[in-house]
């Protein structure tokens, strides 16, 4: 049983199971729910595809879960066996026994999953904070990692100002907060109904329990950063300017493809992604830009 818990209350919970798992009545493609214990507390996984296929880890956004990646799971689990990770201590299917304290034990985490699976080397990508995950996988265990994905990465090449995500809700109160930083987020692009009323109830009645807050990497971290490493960006990207991410990441990343999404904000996986596939899949299986 959880010691700690990344939901307010076990009603909150129960209405995210529901939302949750209606999502997974439509996952595209068939699947099998995993449940792959570590040192943190037990790690929910959606796992789709060849069992034989190569494995390709997908890392959600802060207080999201695993069926963010609804849209994109079709295309890439015919390429590979896509497992798409509830990260603990995030507010989803995954059971949290203590927080996760610092970037290391993160990487702990990680590694105990891929362990669990009985996985010594694979492809992972992310969006926003699963982006920033993944280059903290990357830096403090390269040799678990073959390619890197990051889409909108959190921080990570520059700083967020993590005063604005922690004051404004304390003085304005969390759902006006919420709301008006969400819509912020999305640009007025479409969201999918049950996705979003799903972030309306995490936004509610979840919270996350670790203290991780992304950051920016330091130099001589990036350093270990050898992999093929892809970035991509919305064009309607607001916490920070494409471009200049896409610049600064080529001078820091030896092995960089940095490429803006048209048409697409800063959750791009979700806003465009038959775009985000097709990139996806040309830069894991090595055919030319």
């Amino acid at each position: 049983m959880a010691k700690v818990s990344a939901f307010k209350s076990a009603e909150g919970r129960d209405s995210f199971l529901v939302l949750y798992n209606a999502i997974l009545a439509r996952w595209p493609v068939a699947y099998e729910e995993l449940d792959i214990p570590t040192h943190f507390g037990t790690t929910h996984i959606i796992a789709s595809g060849a069992l034989d296929s190569k494995p390709l880890f997908l890392l959600h956004g802060m207080t999201a879960s695993a069926t963010a990646w609804l849209p994109n799971v079709a295309d890439l689990s015919r390429r590979y066996r896509v497992y798409s990770v509830d990260v603990i201590g995030e507010p989803n299917k995954s059971k949290p026994i203590l927080p996760v304290k610092n970037r290391r034990e993160f990487a702990k985490w990680l590694v105990e999953v891929f362990d669990g699976l009985g996985i010594d080397r694979a492809n992972i990508a992310g969006n926003s904070y699963g982006g920033f995950l993944a280059l903290n996988q990357a830096s403090l265990a390269p040799e678990r990692i073959e390619k890197l994905v990051l889409i909108s990465p959190a921080a990570s090449f520059t700083q967020i100002w993590s005063f604005y995500f922690r004051l404004v809700p304390a003085l304005f109160g969390p759902d006006k907060f919420t709301s008006s930083f969400t819509e912020w987020i999305l640009q007025g692009l479409p969201c999918d109904k049950d996705c979003g009323e799903l972030s309306r109830v995490l936004q509610k009645h979840g919270r996350s329990i670790n203290r991780v807050f992304p950051v920016v990497f330091k130099e001589k971290e990036l350093q270990k950063v050898y992999h093929p490493t892809l970035l991509l960006i919305g064009d309607k990207e607001v916490i920070y300017d494409p471009q200049k991410i896409i610049r600064r990441a080529g001078q820091l990343l030896s092995n960089l493809q940095g490429e803006i999404v048209p048409n697409a904000n800063h959750i791009a996986a979700m806003s465009n992604p038959e775009y985000v596939n097709k990139r996806m899949i040309r830069f894991l299986d090595g055919e030319p830009i």
